[in-house]
């Protein structure tokens, strides 16, 4: 069975650039080009992975990617955030919401508490 992965992306170069790198290497693509496309796409088709852009129109990735981690049907599907544009902050945000959906369930050795670093992060 060939591994699914979708991408959501706006930037119609990009998407097929990406599109084309990973059905060359065997690869079955989903494609969307927002982030509320994605999200619909990913619950239908249960790909292996997303690849979300940050900067999307209807819905961006992050909100996307909050959707998706939230839902029992694709919060197991790993989300890989890309973008060209991104401003640092806006990085950061994605990495450490991603770690904190990561590790929601891990506390500390007293069982009481988030990392420290990500108690605060929504």
């Amino acid at each position: 069975m060939v591994s699914k992965i979708l991408i959501a992306d706006d930037d119609h170069e990009m998407l097929k650039i990406l599109t084309g790198l990973l059905e060359q290497a065997g690869y079955k693509v989903i494609e969307a080009e927002n982030g509320l496309e994605a999200v619909e796409l990913a619950k239908k088709e249960l790909p292996s992975l997303i690849m979300l852009d940050i900067h999307m129109p209807v819905m961006d990735g992050l909100t996307a990617c909050r959707k998706l981690k939230a839902d029992p049907v694709t919060k197991a599907i790993p989300v890989v955030m890309l973008t060209i544009e991104g401003s640092i902050t806006e990085i950061e945000h994605a990495i450490i919401y991603l770690h904190n959906q990561a590790f929601h369930e891990r506390r500390d050795p007293q069982g009481s508490e988030k990392h420290p670093v990500l108690k605060d992060m929504p």
